[in-house]
């Protein structure tokens, strides 16, 4: 993500609409920033990830508990860590749970896929709309030294405007009738 490094740009991804913008951000004057007009009525969350390949890491809370969560716009589906789904209470046995697929590991046994659907995802105060989840056996290991329980995939915010501002400080979310000009 060299982009990043050589070129500070807001990225405003307005889902819905099939939109991409890039804008220069505010100066910063070491106060507060100012709210652009692109940013307004959305809520903005720090980036938690602190590595090199600038991943983008935000709290979230999943059916009341908080743990933290990779944003990945290029994965399809949203993924629960097994042992974050057990605690949530997600089992196999649980209704509505379906075994969608399975497969031999590397290392060999099967891994059993399944997917969930009325888990209640928010990301600051904005409340994700219901998505079909997975999870599995396998571990979520993205980021080198961080444990993940949740990877957000497309699927999570494809009905949302996503802000992610310069230098990947903060990640903005907005319902699908906010406006990107």
């Amino acid at each position: 993500m060299e982009f990043y490094d050589r070129h500070i740009y807001d990225v405003a991804l307005d889902f819905p609409a099939r939109r991409f913008r890039l804008y220069a951000p505010p100066a910063d004057t070491g106060h507060a920033p100012p709210s652009p007009p692109y940013m307004r009525g959305l809520t903005c969350v720090p980036n938690l990830a602190r590595s090199p390949e600038h991943e983008i890491v935000i709290a979230v809370t999943v059916n009341g508990h908080h743990t933290k969560a990779l944003l990945d716009t290029g994965a399809p589906s949203t993924i629960l860590a097994w042992d974050f789904a057990n605690t949530l209470g997600i089992t196999p046995s649980r209704p509505g749970v379906q075994r969608v697929a399975e497969w031999t590991g590397a290392v060999g046994g099967a891994i059993a896929e399944y997917t969930v659907s009325g888990v209640r995802v928010t990301i600051g105060e904005v409340p994700l709309r219901d998505r079909v989840l997975r999870f599995g056996k396998e571990r979520i290991s993205v980021i080198e030294g961080m444990q993940l329980e949740v990877i957000l995939g497309l699927n999570s915010v494809s009905d949302r405007v996503l802000v992610i501002t310069a230098g990947l400080k903060h990640v903005c979310l907005g319902p699908s009738n906010s406006t990107i000009r």
